[in-house]
């Protein structure tokens, strides 16, 4: 039966053969789902038809977007787009008007109204000039009383506040819907700001000194902001949310004004933008969960997908010798893009499933041109780019790897060991993470079936790996108490572990190490073991498989194989294996192994080499299984807490206290 539970080497990596297609760019491969709903939110003309985008931080999401947006009619939002200019008010400078032209037609329109008042103050005619300015911008009404009033000023002599009459503050491109990514998410970013200046100590304001947002830039296309941002600065949500509902960018008082007095108050200018919030579904939460209005405001959810189905690889490879191209690189061979392909598998721990994480692959690419010493860069050239990059990242690694060699930190690789068991755990450095063997241990003494999770005693375990000690309580309970208390209590610990634990991925070790310790049944050394259980025993699906067989893998290796030594892991992780070459080479030779478990009775045979035992019609394990002993053990614990009890029940008799 164990040997059914042994994998081969060709069910250790993915396996997929790529077609030859012209390079391309495929940004939106997989994204069908995403792009619909996309669709519908750019047709929705209303004041309330905004984004959210939901995607992993690893995705490209603007990237995507854009090309999302390409997709769409551009006769959606181009009527949306306007130029906006700030006039000096004649009557009132403290308040200049927002003009609102054609998109594009700024700066002709700011020419114009120069030469206007150049032709007035010379003394020529100005009527014909004045008439085609006015009936190139039907859309701003305002113009048809503003420029005769200005020509007025001008005959009688008269100056304005400041030589600059208009400032252009947005100027768009008529036929390009604007698509504006917002890094400075602030009151500055997000709505301009009224700057100042200083003239014989006396401070000026004026519409020149007006400085755009990025509220004011994207006006009539996209803005894309930051959920993860946004949710930290509530002020700033409260008015952004507030010029969405009214649609005008209100002026913030300049740097210095008293509050109450507005000596210096733009025009607000008018607001048709489509807010687009991008971050992952826990930021989309706590926006709910900080403003209700945020589900009217934005009622279409756009999630992007992490992945591709392998069936997409051909697709996804001719995008990926697309973005070489486009970088100037040398093309990569369908070997390398074979590499690159199954290395995103391994990103996304699915033999079946590709990671869309192109910066990745674009960092490769690079990495591996510089490597190239051919006309194209070829599958070695990838792997030297992975290795170089993996390297480059190895600090702790090594550090680790070299405490484990020196017996600084103690790993058993060899022999049996009672109530000591080898888990895996995952060591996450943000950019890097890898495997790292962790020896648990469990010891027994005489109590009431209580658990001591030492880690969590010492504040070093988090909820996870808490719910994870309390299911091995129950499935004990569930075995070996149910019609008499578990006279035996345990104490459970990661030795050596100085950081935080969490996780449920140790607890199948944990009760192996559990069980070894109740029925003194020593356990194998040389195998590693990881996987959750629930109460029953099923070993359930961990992450980071592949980080953690190869982590006792190197181990075990740097001591040299022994032919004996392997992992066991879930059945359920059985499709998420993407293993480097040197432990598939290992498995081939026979030099390694690994088992994959679907329950722990079948990891308890191939680490104690006993069987756990099945209880018969009668209740009862065979006396030579794991559960047999510990029953026996059990039974002798009561034996000899009968005479106490027997002798406590006369003395209290005596006593005359005993029930009557």
């Amino acid at each position: 039966m164990l040997k059914n539970l042994l994998l081969e080497a060709t069910q250790l990596r993915p396996r997929f053969s790529l077609q030859a297609l012209p390079f391309g760019s495929a940004f939106l491969l997989g994204q069908e789902n995403g792009v619909a709903e996309l669709a519908q939110a750019a047709a929705d003309h209303s004041p309330l038809g905004h984004v959210y985008m939901s995607a992993p931080s690893y995705l490209d999401t603007i990237a995507i977007f854009k090309a999302a947006i390409a997709g769409q009619p551009k006769a959606q939002r181009l009527g949306k787009l306007w130029d906006w200019c700030y006039a000096e008010n004649l009557f009132e400078p403290r308040r200049p008007y927002c003009l609102k032209l054609k998109a594009g037609s700024g700066d002709d329109f700011c020419n114009a109204v120069t030469e206007l008042l150049d032709a007035a103050i010379g003394g020529k005619d100005t009527e014909a000039l004045l008439a085609a300015i006015i009936q190139s911008q039907p859309q701003e009404p305002r113009l048809g009383a503003y420029l005769p009033t200005l020509l007025a000023q001008v005959a009688k002599g008269e100056g304005f506040a400041h030589p600059v009459l208009l400032n252009l503050l947005v100027n768009q491109k008529p036929d390009e819907v604007p698509i504006i990514h917002n890094r400075d998410l602030s009151e500055v970013g997000l709505f301009g700001e009224i700057t100042f200046e200083t003239q014989d100590g006396t401070v000026l304001v004026n519409q020149h000194l007006l400085r755009p947002g990025d509220l004011h830039k994207a006006n009539g296309g996209y803005l894309l902001v930051s959920a993860t941002e946004l949710v930290e600065q509530p002020g700033l949500w409260t008015r952004l949310k507030e010029a969405l509902f009214s649609q005008r960018i209100h002026w913030s008082q300049y740097r210095g004004q008293l509050q109450g007095n507005p000596l210096f108050m733009p025009d607000p200018m008018p607001l048709d933008v489509k807010l687009v919030l991008f971050g992952d579904r826990g930021d989309h939460l706590d926006l709910l969960s900080l403003d209700r209005d945020l589900a009217p405001l934005f009622p279409y959810f756009v999630e992007w997908q992490p992945f591709v189905a392998s069936s997409l690889a051909s697709e996804l490879a001719a995008h990926l010798g697309f973005e070489a191209q486009k970088k100037g690189l040398k093309l990569p061979s369908p070997g390398a893009l074979q590499a690159l392909i199954a290395h995103g598998c391994r990103l996304f721990e699915d033999q079946h499933r590709i990671a869309l994480c192109h910066h990745r692959y674009n960092e490769l690419l690079s990495r591996a041109n510089f490597f190239a010493k051919g006309e194209m860069i070829e599958a070695q050239d990838i792997e030297a780019a992975i290795k170089a990059r993996d390297n480059a990242q190895s600090l702790s690694k090594n550090m680790s790897r070299d405490a484990m060699a020196k017996g600084q930190i103690l790993i058993d690789t060899q022999g049996l060991c009672i109530g000591q068991v080898n888990g895996l755990t995952v060591l996450d450095m943000g950019s890097v993470e890898f495997g790292e063997p962790s020896r648990i241990t469990a010891t027994v003494h005489y109590g009431d079936g209580d658990i001591i999770d030492i880690e969590r005693k010492a504040e070093l375990a988090g909820n996870i790996h808490a719910k994870g000690v309390m299911i091995l309580t129950a499935f004990l309970a569930a075995r070996f108490a149910q019609e008499s208390p578990l006279h035996l209590s345990a104490s459970l610990v990661f030795e050596q572990s100085y950081h935080e634990v969490d996780g449920d991925s140790a607890s199948a070790g944990e009760l192996v190490c559990l069980l070894s310790a109740l029925a003194e049944v020593p356990v194998r050394q040389d195998i590693a073991i990881t996987g959750a259980i629930d109460q029953f025993g099923n070993v359930q699906a961990i992450g980071g498989v592949n980080a953690k067989v190869e982590g006792f893998f190197d181990v075990c290796q740097s001591r040299g194989l022994t032919g004996s030594q392997g992992v066991i892991l879930p059945k359920a992780n059985l499709e998420q294996l993407n293993l480097n070459d040197e432990v598939c080479q290992a498995v081939a030779k026979g030099e390694f192994h690994l088992w994959c478990v679907s329950h722990v009775d079948e990891a308890i045979a191939l680490m104690m080499e006993t069987d756990a035992g099945q209880m018969d019609d009668e209740g009862q394990y065979p006396k030579d299984s794991v559960y047999g002993r510990i029953h026996l053990r059990q039974a002798a614990l009561m034996e000899l807490e009968e005479p106490i009890s027997t002798v406590g029940k006369r003395f209290l008799s005596w006593l005359g206290l005993g029930r009557h």
